[in-house]
């Protein structure tokens, strides 16, 4: 099974693929332009990102994750894998959603079904590889 990926699959090229630029979503432009944010903040806890609290941040050091940059070095698939071998409470799929938001700077409680099915499929090959 090859946990090698590359930073976090999901850039603005595959997102433009599953999101939509109705009033509901954000834009392709804006979207780069908050993952930019993200990049600007390199230094910082996890915990400065959408949707990573206290708790979350407290697992991802316990797998060597202390920084943004130590964050986006892997992918969410890999952290939400090894999240859920320390602890079966973070075997749910909002931890997922919400990875996946951190990285875009997207609320995870505001993704489509559409979205959710397309970051469980690709969690779901990741692990069968």
């Amino acid at each position: 099974m090859n946990k090698n990926l590359s930073v976090n699959n999901f850039n603005a090229s595959n997102l433009r693929s599953f999101y939509h630029t109705d009033n509901e979503h954000r834009s392709q432009e804006t979207t780069m332009k908050c993952k930019a944010e993200n990049y600007l903040r390199i230094g910082s806890k996890p915990s400065t990102l959408l949707n990573i609290g206290p708790k979350v941040e407290e697992a991802l050091a316990k797998l060597g994750i202390y920084t943004i940059d130590d964050f986006l070095q892997r992918s969410i698939y890999e952290i939400y894998f090894q999240m859920q071998t320390l602890d079966k409470k973070w075997k749910n799929k909002m931890l997922l959603y919400a990875l996946f938001g951190a990285v875009n700077n997207f609320n995870c409680m505001m993704l489509d079904t559409q979205t959710k099915r397309h970051i469980t499929t690709e969690y779901e090959f990741y692990i069968n590889k």
